[in-house]
């Protein structure tokens, strides 16, 4: 189950890439699935180690893919008391 989010998140990573300055959603990443561009995303996801390594590894490869910005808003150490009002 973690490896599926982190390729949520890294497929994410390169809609913000490929629209920067654009507000997107996540079902944004739909439109990188026909053929076109799924090499293009596929590509991105090997060379992030989506297919290979260690979930840690990928997940920190993927946090480093996404632009500057996003990266400073990434909460690795979610508890409770991060969702207490």
């Amino acid at each position: 189950m973690k490896k599926q989010l982190v390729l949520i998140a890294l497929a994410f990573a390169v809609v913000l890439r490929k629209y920067p300055q654009t507000a997107v959603a996540t079902h944004a990443i739909a439109r990188e699935l026909p053929a076109k561009a799924a090499q293009e995303l596929d590509a991105f996801m090997s060379e992030h180690g989506a297919f290979g390594g260690t979930v840690e590894a990928f997940l920190a490869s993927s946090i480093a893919a996404l632009p500057s910005a996003v990266q400073q808003t990434v909460l690795l150490n979610v508890s409770e008391q991060d969702f207490a009002a």
